[in-house]
């Protein structure tokens, strides 16, 4: 390798003279030629084959400073250096590169390697071919629905004479069939005059055995009657069960072959019948001492009475259920009331049973006849003031036969506060039971109690008393259920706690924790 410069000689590979220091040039790298030398056509760059004439494409080394692609037919001949490329016409031509720094001159349109070459447009022959044979198919069908079909079923026109005779007789057998069937609907049709008519003839002709068919339906309704004269009203037997039997008869009656004078006249002598026989019945379960067995089988019976009455309504007969949906609507809150009027009795007595009070309030709640999210409920007070007095029976009796100790009785009664409204008469024992004791409690209690006395009597001008305070009504006699201002219900005018003393009671005890 000789230095340009100084002619000194280099290792092959020097990038620079170790003589004088200037730079080396690199041998020239192989590269593609722009223009297939085999045809002259120009060439895109990374093809493999001359799109034109199909020669493979190879790339060349240049050497020297200026080299030549020339197309076999001819040589290619180089201009001087700094002078313009010339490209000849095509067929046998030479193409000519420039040497050193030559540059082409700008190429025609067909030989601009720049952009690359526009892709063949797609024929649009097969979208005009689907289009024609979907019209095509468009038109068959139009020929043969309104053309070939009609001359098919017997329709004449220019196609009929060309039809095979086959095609003519199968379809005209199908249409004949065709009207032949709706034909027969419109003759098997019956217009609603028509219809009603027939119903009517059909009724009439079996109202003629209506009498047969009440005849054991008024026996049954007797019998009924007999079973309530001999005071059966209910069992298998009873006057009232066999009184339902028989409305459920004549209702399914009625269902079948519609209302006559007759049918009717006999339902409602029936239901009279019924209805007074209920009324004797609940009259007699009404005087007998309250219990919710009681109060569910009045309830049932005077349902089942209405159940009977809307029956034979939806089937036309109208028969008077106004005595039974009144004692119905009212039922419910004047057996309450008899249990109120009841507990009130425990206050006459001097002394009276906790335990049958308790048992009394127990047997209320099972017939579900008050509601305890109610706090003013006067039965609610009722079983409220109940619990707190079997509550009591039951620390005494624990602590008799030592199976409670004083403190876990304090601590019972105190725990049953918000169950039993506030009754004083449980803060009352917890005092006792912490004093006797001698637990630190009890001086709480004793306060608590004091406190809530204290508020009473400035509310309402009368209080309880425990013998600590030797004022006030004994805390055993106390009716802390009564409200003196209800005069409905209440058992004294001053014993008990007016609605504004429980309130102002369940606020401060609630803020206490209680």
């Amino acid at each position: 390798m000789i230095c340009p410069n100084c002619h000194a000689e280099m290792k092959e590979g020097t990038r620079f003279c170790v003589k004088c220091g200037t730079k080396l040039e690199q041998p020239p790298q192989p590269v593609f030629p722009k223009f297939c030398i085999k045809c002259g056509a120009p060439l895109r760059e990374g093809v493999k084959f001359c799109t034109k004439c199909g020669s493979k494409v190879e790339p060349v080394t240049p050497q020297g400073e200026s080299f030549t692609f020339a197309p076999q037919e001819s040589e290619a001949v180089l201009p001087p250096q700094g002078s313009e490329a010339v490209i000849p016409p095509q067929g046998n031509k030479t193409v000519v590169y420039p040497q050193g720094n030559a540059k082409l001159p700008p190429l025609s349109p067909q030989y601009d390697t720049g952009d690359a070459l526009p892709a063949p447009k797609k024929s649009k022959a097969p979208l005009f071919f689907l289009v024609f044979v979907l019209l095509l198919v468009i038109a068959a069908g139009a020929f043969f629905a309104l053309v070939i079909l009609p001359a098919m079923q017997g329709k004449e026109n220019f196609i009929s004479p060309y039809l095979p005779a086959f095609l003519k007789t199968a379809a005209q057998e199908e249409t004949g069939s065709s009207e032949e069937e709706t034909e027969e609907k419109k003759e098997s049709a019956e217009t609603p005059e028509e219809s009603k008519s027939e119903a009517e003839e059909s009724k009439a002709e079996e109202t003629v055995d209506i009498a047969a068919l009440l005849a054991p339906i008024n026996a049954l309704a007797e019998s009924g009657k007999e079973a309530l004269a001999d005071g059966r009203y209910i069992d298998e037997d009873g006057g009232l069960t066999i009184l339902a039997d028989a409305m459920e008869q004549y209702a399914q009656l009625v269902q079948k072959y519609g209302v006559n004078a007759e049918t009717e006249a006999s339902v409602r002598n029936a239901f009279a019948a019924y209805r007074s026989g209920l009324q004797e019945h609940y009259n007699m379960l009404y005087e007998q001492e309250v219990s919710s067995a009681l109060y569910e089988q009045l309830t049932s019976e005077l349902e089942a009475c209405s159940e009977v009455a809307a029956s034979l309504r939806e089937n036309g007969l109208d028969v008077d259920e106004s005595l039974v949906a009144q004692l119905l609507k009212e039922f419910p809150e004047k057996y309450k009331e008899r249990y109120i009027l009841k507990f009130n009795e425990f206050a006459d007595r001097e002394n009276w049973s906790r335990s049958e009070a308790w048992a009394l309030m127990e047997d209320a709640e099972k017939a579900e006849l008050f509601d305890k999210g109610e706090q003013d409920d006067p039965l609610r007070l009722r079983w409220c003031y109940a619990k707190a007095m079997i509550t009591r029976k039951e620390n005494e009796n624990a602590i008799a036969d030592g199976s409670m100790s004083l403190e876990e009785a304090a601590k019972k009664c105190m725990d049953m506060l918000a169950e039993t409204d506030y009754n004083p008469a449980l803060i009352h024992d917890a005092y006792r039971y912490a004093a006797e004791g001698r637990l630190s409690s009890a001086r709480e209690y004793g306060d608590l109690y004091d406190t809530l006395m204290e508020r009473m009597k400035e509310m309402q001008g009368t209080s309880a008393s425990y013998g600590k305070v030797n004022t006030g009504i004994d805390i055993d006699h106390f009716w802390y259920f009564s409200d003196p201002d209800d005069t409905k219900y209440r058992v004294d005018e001053t014993n008990g706690a007016t609605h504004d003393v429980r309130e102002w009671i369940r606020d401060y005890m609630s803020d206490l924790g209680y």
